[in-house]
Order: structure tokens, then C-alpha cells, then sequence
């Protein structure tokens, strides 16, 4: 937990790995990943931003200094506070299906494994760049990667 003026502002989350980071100015340990409430607000390059919904955030340089807490970056926003890292190497055949099906895509700069909700597998769209996703619903997902039984 993190405090400021007014008790706990957000809650800091420990259990990710992000040593797959490719960036040049910020370093895998810089990296945080902090769960802000609704109304909750962190300082992002002397602009405010405030959670609409619970939300789970991945930023870059967090600080807290006198109470308010900043970064230098949002790396992704994710709703609600039940979040995983699924990593899965990039597959063309996933890659495929999901384009055809219209999956939705997100964006996470750095190359970093990112995290989803529960239920949502991240794919690669590495036929764009390494910073696109497709996310699969964890039951389809595990249909189409199931081993065939002989």
C-alpha cells in the first residue's frame, strides 16, 4: 500500500515480471504496477489522470513525494483489479484466427508481457510490431492449444 495525506491512495502489486522490457531510457525495475480506485489520481508528466472505474495501472518511474504520487508513464490501464501476465510466444495460426474473429487488440509499448483481466490470453500480432495484442477469451484460447488426442 501506498500513503499519502489522506491514508492509502493505491495499492502497489509486486508478482509481475517485466524483465522482457526493450526500452533504452527505463530500466525492468522501474517499472510498477499500481491498482488506483475510482476517483484515485496519479501525476503523469504534470498532468493529472484519474481513474473513472477501479482500475490497474503499469507505469514507468513511480514516485510518491508528499503524499501524491507521479510517473513518467502509463504503460497500460487495465478495468478492475483482478489482473494476470499470461506470456505466450507469437503463433501465425493464432495470430490468424484472431484477426479473422475480430478480436480486440491493445497496445503495450516496450515489448513487455502484458497483463489482462482474468479470462483473456494476450497474443502477439507480431506481424505488425511487438507491441500489438490480440486477446483471446482464456476458453477458446485453451480449445485451439489443447493437444489432439490420437
Amino acid at each position: 500500500m501506498i500513503k499519502g495525506k489522506n491514508g492509502v491512495i493505491m495499492k502497489e502489486l509486486r508478482q509481475f515480471y517485466f524483465g522482457d522490457l526493450n526500452s533504452v531510457s527505463v530500466a525492468p525495475e522501474e517499472v510498477t504496477v499500481i491498482q488506483l480506485k475510482a476517483g484515485e489520481s496519479i501525476e503523469v508528466h504534470r498532468e493529472l489522470y484519474t481513474a473513472p472505474i477501479d482500475q490497474t495501472l503499469v507505469v514507468d518511474r513511480l514516485r510518491i513525494r508528499k503524499g501524491k504520487a507521479s510517473c513518467t508513464m502509463i504503460r497500460q490501464i487495465i478495468d478492475g483489479f483482478q489482473v494476470q501476465q499470461f506470456p505466450v510466444r507469437p503463433d501465425r495460426f493464432l495470430r490468424r484466427v484472431a484477426s479473422n474473429k475480430g478480436f480486440k487488440t491493445i497496445i503495450v509499448p516496450g515489448g513487455i508481457t502484458p497483463l489482462t483481466r482474468y479470462g483473456y490470453v494476450p497474443v502477439p500480432d507480431f506481424n505488425m510490431n511487438g507491441t500489438t495484442y490480440f486477446l483471446f477469451p482464456y476458453s477458446f484460447f485453451k480449445k485451439l492449444t489443447a493437444p489432439k488426442e490420437a
